[in-house]
């Protein structure tokens, strides 16, 4: 009788332990474009304190994303450009019926901080920017999208040849960071995503590229095609969606739906 009655006890202690613990919390795998890192940051630190669930995240450029993803390597939520993301919807690579919209950007010049900042207000006047600047810097063309824009930018201006003349091309994410570093004489120009210049104290903005010149950058997120742990990886997609998620994308100085 009383193997019985503790028997009892301790399945009954056991239940409440699975109700009131974070027993089922882990770590979820997350990889994250290189311009929503600190946006996603700060709301995995927000969702671990609120779930107990960890965020596991590996940050890198679209194209180096999608490659790791095609190479077999596990994400149980992904952050990426919907254009990236197309290319992983229709081989299975992610989850279906998930996506998540977060927020948009564009691209944009900068400068250093001490440099006077040239006139790009016109596809005439960046033409004549580009053409005067004795440097160009801008990320790896073959995996972010910025690097890719820019040189079909730079065909559709007629200075192309020119450009690459010039070029000064640097790993994903690199590029505000080799732009403060630049210490040589000259007018130095870097191609951006524009919220990417943010937090660089050696650097300003001049403005986002002209008119048609300019392309909307939307960034979402999904599920991968086998999370681990389904649960955790939906209730953090969805704070990825979620009211607070947008103010964070507006701070970080994206564009965010009402």
């Amino acid at each position: 009788m009383r193997r019985r009655m503790a028997g009892q006890i301790w399945a009954t202690v056991g239940a409440l332990l699975i109700l009131v613990s974070p027993a089922r919390a882990g770590e979820l795998e997350a990889m994250v474009s290189i311009a929503m890192r600190g946006a996603v940051a700060e709301l995995a630190a927000a969702f671990e304190k609120e779930t107990g669930h960890k965020i596991k995240a590996t940050v890198a450029a679209p194209g180096e994303i999608v490659a790791k993803i095609r190479g077999g390597q596990h994400a149980d939520i992904v952050v990426l450009t919907t254009g990236a993301l197309a290319g992983l919807k229709d081989k299975g690579l992610v989850r279906r019926g998930t996506r998540v919209a977060m927020a948009s950007t564009g691209f944009g010049i900068a400068v250093r901080s001490a440099d006077p900042a040239p006139d790009i207000s016109t596809p005439e006047a960046l033409r004549a920017a580009l053409v005067s600047a004795d440097r160009v810097i801008y990320n790896d063309p073959k995996v972010t999208p910025s690097g890719a824009h820019f040189l079909r930018v730079a065909e559709r201006l007629g200075v192309a040849d020119q450009v690459k003349a010039k070029s000064v091309v640097v790993a994903a994410g690199a590029n505000i960071a080799a732009l403060t570093a630049d210490t040589n004489p000259g007018k130095v120009l870097a191609v951006s995503v524009i919220v990417e210049v943010r937090g660089h104290p050696g650097a300003k903005l001049v403005g986002p590229l002209p008119g048609d010149l300019q392309s909307p950058l939307p960034y979402a997120a999904v599920l991968g095609a086998h999370p681990v742990d389904v649960e955790a990886a939906e209730a953090f997609l969805k704070w990825l969606g979620s009211a607070e998620a947008k103010r964070a994308y507006a701070a970080a100085g994206f564009d965010v739906a009402p």
